[in-house]
């Protein structure tokens, strides 16, 4: 309507890229472009055990597990099982701890490290056991302790870190859930 004219085909081309790129950098008469990377999600979060969850075809990347970041030498080593679990109890970041458990399983890590049932308690949907970490301490000099118990929903066992103030699996549960805070104790009628 002003007199301008353009090329429809090259402003086509420009969306495109726009369209195709995650960074665009303009300085000057130079414009960097960061092509956009493949992203693997899993229930929401960044998450592959095969190859960096944020990748680009010349095989860079970023490596996440369960939505927390890993170098890729520490990602490779737990998705390859080459970790231990003392090696793990000493990552310092606790959602790297807490992910690569998750990622090795907690049947594994109690069977290496060694671990054993203190307490178990019998209710309808089955048996939930307090299980102690032989050896392994907290920051405070204090046992790692865990309630074990059957999710009906997932079909398989599930692994609660507890206080190590908890003698029994009611002492547990009531922790976990906060029970105490309000004089209740945990009674389910069924676990979902």
């Amino acid at each position: 309507m002003v007199g301008v004219k353009f090329d429809e085909g090259k402003l086509q081309k420009y969306f495109d890229i726009l369209l195709n790129i995650s960074i665009c950098i303009f300085v000057g008469n130079v414009v960097f472009v960061c092509e956009k990377p493949q992203c693997l999600w899993q229930e929401g979060k960044l998450h592959s055990d095969k190859k960096p969850s944020i990748g680009w075809k010349d095989g860079t990347g970023f490596y996440y597990l369960n939505g927390i970041n890993f170098e890729k030498e520490l990602w490779e080593r737990i998705v390859k099982g080459k970790i231990t679990a003392k090696e793990i109890f000493k990552l310092k970041n606790t959602e790297q701890r807490a992910s690569a458990i998750k990622q090795i399983g907690a049947e594994k890590l109690i069977k290496e490290v060694g671990g054993k049932i203190i307490d178990q308690q019998e209710y309808n949907y089955g048996t939930d056991y307090l299980i102690e970490l032989d050896g392994f301490k907290d920051s405070l000099g204090k046992p790692y302790k865990f309630i074990k118990g059957y999710d009906p929903a997932e079909k398989e066992f599930v692994y609660i870190r507890t206080t190590p103030n908890a003698h029994s699996v009611q002492e547990a549960h009531n922790f976990c859930y906060r029970l105490k805070e309000f004089n209740l104790n945990y009674k389910p009628k069924l676990r979902t």
